[in-house]
């Protein structure tokens, strides 16, 4: 059992590997993307993602607030979008802290408690490759918010950043159907 487990995580984990090249190579190219647009339970979707950043970092503590939202999207991007967020709440806050994610009417809140943003880097922090200063000693590209910003305009949504008392709050926000 725990072979197989270790092997559905292992697939599970090339899929999204997978996912991220693609998802690479098309910013890259800066070609416009054909979304496979469908209707989604946009709360599912979050909680599905949370649940994968779980397994892979079991010390973190989530708190949801996940509120029904259906919302007509690129299942696949906006995941990707989602876990991008999620996993750099996890790269910054403290280790076992809390990360916060809530969906509302059509947006996805992802809130941590590490040291915030600084003001120089809120401007640039959705461009492609871009690594604040405090960022290049952690693991990335810079391309993980160049995505979720993309992920946002290719819906008709927007992606937003901001530096809290306590840490930082990101925003994907999407068109909801009512």
């Amino acid at each position: 059992d725990e072979v197989r487990h270790a092997l559905d995580e292992a697939s599970i984990e090339l899929g999204s590997l997978t996912s991220l090249i693609a998802d690479l190579v098309e910013l890259a190219r800066g070609t416009e993307r054909k979304l496979r647009i469908e209707e989604v339970q946009l709360d599912d979707l979050v909680a599905s993602m949370v649940e994968r950043s779980k397994s892979r970092s079991p010390e973190t503590i989530f708190v949801t607030s996940l509120s029904p939202t259906i919302v007509h999207v690129d299942t696949a991007l906006i995941e990707r979008a989602v876990s991008n967020l999620i996993d750099n709440a996890i790269k910054y806050s403290p280790h076992g802290g809390p990360i916060e994610v809530t969906v509302r009417e059509g947006e996805v809140l992802v809130a941590d408690h590490g040291p915030g943003i600084a003001e120089e880097d809120l401007p640039r922090i959705f461009d492609r490759f871009y690594r604040s200063a405090a960022a290049r000693s952690k693991p990335g590209a810079g391309l993980g918010l160049a995505i979720v910003r993309e992920a946002a305009e290719a819906h008709g949504g927007k992606a937003t950043a901001e530096s809290t008392a306590g840490g930082a709050r990101f925003r994907l926000t999407l068109p909801a159907t009512a």
